[in-house]
């Protein structure tokens, strides 16, 4: 999900949003699914916002 998403969740959906946690990673839509490259993008963001 990059931000321009995460915006338009919480301009649709304002009361939802706020009681929500939305992390947006901000990787672009240009891979594929189960793209190797893309997985361990993923697999970095995870471990940069847990620590």
């Amino acid at each position: 999900m990059v931000d321009k998403q995460r915006n338009e969740i919480g301009t649709r959906f304002p009361d939802l949003y706020l009681k929500k946690k939305i992390v947006s990673f901000d990787i672009p839509n240009i891979y594929n699914y189960g793209d190797t490259q893309l997985i361990e993008i993923l697999k970095n963001k995870i471990i940069e916002i847990q620590v």
